[in-house]
């Protein structure tokens, strides 16, 4: 896995540079020195330090030819290596956005916001992200893409009310209810985002880490889906609880839950608390 392009000068440089590292971090410079064992980056404090742009740059040269594999492969590397940087985060995002792996480009421009809040550049492109996530053809609920998911149960069908349509009202009352979700409508149809960072207190890890990722809901005017599950309970609650003051919105009583037992329970939970909150 070469660099490779027009810019063939561009391209020698970089490899005579990858070749003289003392570590090997990522695919591509297991390529070029084949004579070195590849190391984890994230302990390497001596390639971030003094190597750490040289993987970035590199990274960017080959994103800007479309090789996505080798751009991908440096700059997970780069992130690594330079946990602190948001250009890393934001560039590897880029390399995931147009190979349209929308999940993985937006949760990595959210860490890039978080590494440097409110920057224009990383905030526009963060925008682009979700109108292209909205305009994407969400999981239907029998899809092997649909691992969460909420709709009416046709077996009572006929005996709840009728649906309230999802407009007015039901926009209204969800943007009041959950201020942190954004919600993009599409008509009836609307891709909602938010963005969350948690503790994970795994005990395979020493102490405790901050996770940020970004929960996607769909709704396709039938039901709700998630094509990603969160990496965490916190993350699996909100979905939980956001589907479940969806459901509220539109008078969905009963309903059928897709996603395994847990998160059967957590909406369920979320359900009742509501139907409680309501009537006091």
């Amino acid at each position: 896995m070469e660099l490779f392009g027009n810019r063939d000068s561009d391209k020698t440089k970089y490899n005579k540079a990858l070749k003289v590292l003392p570590h090997v971090h990522c695919a591509v410079g297991a390529v070029l020195r084949p004579d070195l064992p590849p190391t984890d980056p994230s302990g390497c404090f001596l390639c971030g330090h003094m190597f750490g742009d040289l993987y970035l740059n590199a990274g960017l040269f080959c994103l800007e030819q479309l090789n996505f594999q080798a751009a991908e492969s440096l700059l997970i590397a780069a992130r690594k290596l330079m946990p602190y940087s948001a250009e890393a985060a934001a560039n590897l995002g880029a390399t995931f956005r147009l190979q349209g792996k929308f999940d993985e480009a937006l949760s990595l421009y959210d860490e890039a916001l978080r590494l440097r809040p409110a920057f224009e550049n990383y905030s526009r492109a963060r925008d682009v992200i979700l109108d292209e996530m909205a305009k994407r053809q969400p999981p239907t609920w029998d899809s092997p893409q649909c691992v969460l998911g909420v709709r009416p149960d046709p077996n009572f069908s006929g005996l709840l009310s009728a649906v309230a349509p999802t407009k007015a009202n039901s926009q209204k009352q969800l943007t009041q209810t959950k201020r942190e979700w954004k919600l993009r409508w599409q008509g009836d149809c609307f891709l909602a985002c938010n963005s969350t960072t948690v503790e994970n207190k795994s005990d395979s890890l020493k102490g405790s880490t901050q996770i940020s990722e970004t929960l996607c809901v769909s709704f396709d005017g039938k039901a709700l889906t998630v094509s990603g599950r969160p990496q965490t309970m916190d993350g699996l609650f909100e979905v939980a609880d956001f589907m479940a003051a969806v459901a509220g919105s539109l008078m969905w009583n009963m309903v059928r839950v897709k996603g395994g037992e847990e998160f059967r329970r957590l909406f369920q939970m979320c359900q009742l608390r509501r139907s409680l909150d309501n009537k006091l």
